[in-house]
């Protein structure tokens, strides 16, 4: 059940939601104003990068903003910020891209080898995780949200 959902989460979270925008001009980035952050805890390990998508209810899992920022893994922490964004109601999901290679991997049976999460914790029955159960409201100014990593495939 937990593997189906997973699977589905998955297929939603394509390349194009992965980002990493880095400063290469050597200036700072200004805190937005208006910013999502979103911590996630119980990652296995530093390796790679955590991959977040910021989404509304009518492209749940399919059509979601890439975070603006992916921070390091540390201490099995990893933290994306979302940047100027517009009051609304939200659900993030995310993964944890263990080698680098902007793709959630899977086996075989289409079971995720790394991890995902999603605002509230949010786990689906018998498919992916349900928008209403991954929503919050966000209302402008700074939002902190945090979820726990789960991994059900072995890497």
């Amino acid at each position: 059940m937990k593997t189906f959902i997973l699977i589905c989460l998955a297929a939603a979270l394509v390349p194009g939601v992965h980002a990493n925008n880095e400063v290469t001009d050597g200036t700072a980035v200004e805190p937005s104003k208006d910013e999502i952050r979103f911590r996630v805890t119980g990652l296995r390990d530093a390796r790679g990068a955590l991959a977040c998508g910021l989404f509304l209810r009518d492209g749940w899992l399919r059509r979601g903003r890439a975070s603006d920022r992916d921070e390091e893994i540390t201490d099995g922490v990893g933290v994306c910020v979302f940047r100027d964004v517009a009051p609304g109601a939200y659900g993030v999901s995310s993964y944890h891209d263990e080698n680098g290679n902007g793709k959630l991997d899977s086996n075989f049976f289409r079971i995720p080898k790394e991890g995902t999460a999603a605002s509230n914790d949010a786990r689906g029955k018998m498919g992916p995780p349900k928008f209403a159960d991954a929503r919050f409201v966000y209302e402008g100014g700074i939002l902190e949200l945090e979820a726990t990593m789960v991994y059900l495939g072995k890497r």
